[in-house]
């Protein structure tokens, strides 16, 4: 499925923008539903749901899925927005690597990381991306900020501003 579906997967939304998303969708007919005062029953589903996975989860893996920078900024919203709402103090771990990447999504991975929103994570995988010397400077000044205070395990192995080769 992995290699061969259509399909792609798309990033977790955060709660906010996943309501102004269903409630654009229903205004412009996109998205129907029988009785459009479901909207908010259907969006404080989403919240709960969203909510209880990113306290849990002890590790969230999206490899290989082909992410760039737009989809990267989306992941980044939805995990700042877990931390905000007392969630991610689980995580250990986090799979970004085989996707494309780059500066923009490392600026809005920062912003997370000077917000303490990834302070338990043990391992952080980001090889084999897009992330260029200057994502990689700003990566750094992160962590020699206490970004990732916990993390013994980080690869960036593979993005043209590693010098490393995949």
């Amino acid at each position: 499925v992995c290699d061969k579906g259509k399909a792609g997967r798309a990033p977790p939304m955060a709660p906010t923008a996943f309501a102004v998303k269903l409630e654009s969708g229903v205004a412009t007919g996109e998205v129907g539903f029988t009785n459009k005062g479901d909207v908010p029953l259907v969006t404080g589903i989403y919240d709960t749901a969203f909510m209880t996975e990113m306290t849990k989860a002890t590790a969230l893996y999206y490899t290989g899925l082909g992410w760039d920078d737009a989809q990267g900024v989306q992941l980044c919203e939805a995990l700042r927005h877990a931390h905000a709402h007392g969630g991610l103090r689980e995580l250990k771990r986090l799979s970004l690597d085989h996707n494309k990447l780059g500066d923009g999504f490392v600026t809005a991975f920062v912003a997370l990381l000077d917000e303490g929103g990834l302070a338990n994570v043990e391992a952080l995988y980001l090889n084999s991306n897009a992330i260029s010397d200057a994502g990689m400077r700003e990566l750094a000044a992160a962590v020699a900020r206490g970004g990732l205070p916990k993390c013994t395990y980080p690869t960036l192995d593979g993005n043209p501003g590693s010098g490393a080769p995949v």
